[in-house]
């Protein structure tokens, strides 16, 4: 063959195929494939690691099998059962345990005692840089962490023997602690890993203005420990007050013990609805909204919000049909709260800016043939949840997955399972939105 008609050919070929691959992009930016990724950490005591799965925030649809794991550089941790044993899922008695804001990804080491700071890839969200080098929470078992965008500064939630909020300055250095203690929250506990999940810390979370930072600490009934919503002020500088308002879960003239009437003594996972409400999850009695009032004097600067109970203040109590609702969520695009039971694998919708009225309720690990275990020992249902756009992210360890929800249509709807191979042990949920 003429060489000159060979290259004429080649350079036919080359345009061809520079035009196929246009075509296929120009295909792929019609159809409004956008990447994004959900993220989880195993808390594997050997060595904690972030679990990145990226999937299309379009369809919620896994892309790929784009799924990395990052090592954060700490160990992860569980906690003790009330038999002295390690329990299998649940291990850090939290919510919380991964935060994600912008391009920076928090991750707490219960193990460890400390806290992890990575930078997310701005071309591909399964990429994970850490970021300086993990540094000590202050105190022991952290098992939640926060962050403010507008003060630049990551909370953690400690929940051992040395319990309590510690903040860090952030920054592309790494963390850099502002404290030189913790906030104590009271746990009471003597040891580590401590035991619960009576008397362990729950969650922590800044509001959306990020002038409150409020705590979540369950209670025990055999201790006549009252679990409490914590809430503490922001300065305009960015400080976190050192002191704390609590809203106690018991409501009741009479004193605490025999007879004494314990409305939500559990608070669990919560969710900020707006920066003055909170929706609450509580195994004891199902989900409590909070309002948060500064008419009223009860709690001082941060009050609760008032209504009538047999003469005193409560926050409106809501039973659920679950068995133990115990991480909640908020979507804005659907103005509904979401809790998830750690037994039967059911979610919870309902509308808290219209009474708590429930909405519906979907019985996930039916929807998608996820079959729980044979006793209560092994069942893990559905655990930490997250919401973004109209789909509803939860961790499902029997299935070693994150399940997505499509919440958008007035009720919710079974979209798809991110197969991740996830551990039992996996803890945290957060989505790159």
């Amino acid at each position: 063959m003429d060489p000159r008609l060979r290259a004429a050919m080649g350079l036919a070929l080359l345009v061809a195929l520079a035009a196929t691959v246009c075509d296929a992009r120009r295909e792929l930016s019609m159809m409004k494939v956008m990447p994004r990724a959900v993220y989880t950490q195993t808390n594997d005591p050997a060595g904690n690691q972030i679990v990145a799965i990226m999937f299309d925030a379009s369809s919620g649809m896994l892309v790929g099998n784009m799924t990395t794991r990052t090592p954060t550089g700490g160990m992860g941790a569980a906690g003790l059962g009330a038999n002295g044993q390690p329990v299998t899922a649940d291990g850090l008695f939290s919510q919380g345990a991964v935060a994600i804001s912008g391009s920076w990804l928090f991750a707490v080491n219960g193990g460890s005692n400390t806290l992890s700071l990575f930078r997310i890839s701005d071309s591909d969200p399964t990429t994970l840089m850490l970021v300086g080098t993990p540094v000590d929470t202050l105190g022991d078992f952290p098992v939640s962490v926060t962050y403010s965008a507008k003060c630049k500064t990551a909370c953690v939630l400690n929940g051992g023997k040395r319990d309590g909020v510690s903040c860090f300055a952030v920054s592309a250095t790494g963390l850099k602690p502002l404290d030189a203690s913790p906030r104590p929250v009271g746990l009471g506990q003597s040891a580590n890993p401590p035991t619960g999940p009576p008397s362990t810390a729950s969650m922590i979370a800044f509001n959306p203005k990020g002038d409150i930072l409020a705590v979540t600490i369950k209670g025990n009934l055999n201790d006549n420990r009252l679990g409490y919503i914590g809430l503490y002020r922001v300065s305009k500088t960015g400080m976190v007050s050192r002191t704390q308002s609590r809203a106690y879960s018991i409501f009741t003239s009479q004193p605490v013990g025999a007879g004494a009437s314990m409305i939500g003594f559990l608070p669990f996972g919560f969710a900020w609805v707006d920066d003055m409400t909170l929706s609450i999850s509580d195994p004891s009695v199902g989900a409590v909204t909070l309002c948060i009032s500064s008419r009223d004097p009860m709690l001082a600067s941060i009050p609760v919000y008032k209504t009538d109970m047999a003469g005193g203040y409560a926050p409106a109590v809501f039973t659920l049909p679950e068995a133990a609702p115990c991480w909640a969520a908020y979507s804005d695009a659907s103005g509904c709260a979401y809790i998830a039971d750690a037994a039967t694998g059911t979610l919870v919708e309902i509308m808290p800016k219209s009474g708590g009225k429930l909405r519906s309720v979907f019985n996930v690990t039916s929807a998608f043939g996820i079959t729980l275990g044979s006793t209560p020992a092994n069942t893990y249902g559905l655990l930490d949840t997250a919401a973004a756009g109209d789909l509803l992210f939860s961790v499902s360890p029997r299935s070693g997955s994150v399940v997505v929800v499509d919440v958008s249509g007035g009720s919710m709807a079974p979209r798809q399972l991110l197969a991740a191979g996830l551990p039992v042990s996996s803890m945290g949920l957060a989505v790159a939105c």
